[in-house]
């Protein structure tokens, strides 16, 4: 049950009181009339909360503990300095000697791949070695990677989407080994077209141009056609980057029954 703070009329819920606010005091705006009679104030700095303007939930309004983001963060710093206040921590006064949780930490971090000094006495030492083992560590993590990338980015989506309506079979984060490193393909077309959608941004990085030069130069070698769109033409100019597809795909191929359509909705601009 709420009540009406200026004519103490009574109502079963909110939709109710906002409705006879709107109706009955039209004078008052629902903003001014909850930061008013119904206000909500800052756990942190004790001041009213201000009501958010055009915004209709009045419940989120009630609940809300903080006014703004310099509160919240000292708010959640409040909490968590009082949910451990008292609590001692569990490594204080130990070491290596003492304790064998931190004495494996040390080994662990020690022979870890992101520490330089073991980066250095490897390539020293024993250099064949120790490109095998990063070799090993890029194909692992690029082969976790591709089971856990279930989903693209927005231009592939689209890309897959549109190849969809004109019956087009493809494979999607196509993994293919390219002498010791791993390649996750955007769109792979049997027998050999693998289609990549670049960002603008990433793939502008000296990192990310060279490593699209040496799979440009591997894969047609490895009897590969390789076709890469930026992401902006695939969101902008999809009609192009389809024909381009179509022309890459063997004439012998039951696709070429269907024809190619001119009427694709083009995406809307970003």
């Amino acid at each position: 049950m709420t009540k009406c703070s200026i004519c103490k009329t009574n109502f079963k819920n909110l939709i109710g009181l906002n409705t006879h606010i709107a109706l009955k005091h039209k004078d008052i705006p629902i903003a001014k009339y909850y930061e008013k009679y119904l206000p909500s104030y800052c756990k942190v700095c004790k001041k009213v909360i201000p009501y958010p303007i055009g915004s209709t939930n009045v419940k989120g309004y009630l609940q809300r503990k903080v006014c703004s983001q310099e509160c919240k963060n000292l708010y959640n710093g409040l909490l968590i300095s009082k949910s451990l206040k008292g609590n001692i921590p569990w490594n204080k006064g130990k070491d290596k000697e003492t304790d064998i949780r931190i004495k494996n930490y040390g080994k662990k971090n020690a022979s870890h791949f992101g520490n330089r000094e073991w980066h250095k006495e490897q390539q020293k030492s024993n250099p064949k070695e120790y490109r095998q083992l990063k070799q090993k560590a890029s194909i692992e993590a690029n082969r976790t990677l591709a089971k856990s990338s279930k989903t693209g980015s927005y231009p592939e989506l689209y890309l897959r989407d549109k190849l969809k309506e004109i019956n087009i079979g493809f494979e999607f984060q196509y993994p293919i080994v390219i002498g010791e490193n791993l390649s996750i393909v955007d769109i792979f077309i049997k027998p050999n077209i693998c289609i990549f959608v670049d960002g603008e941004y990433w793939h502008n990085y000296p990192s990310g141009t060279e490593k699209d030069k040496m799979v440009n130069e591997m894969l047609p070698k490895m009897g590969y056609k390789v076709l890469r769109f930026w992401s902006l033409d695939v969101t902008r100019k999809v009609n192009k980057c389809l024909d381009e597809v179509y022309k890459t795909i063997p004439r012998k191929d039951p696709i070429k029954k269907l024809g190619i359509r001119n009427d694709y909705t083009l995406c809307p601009s970003l």
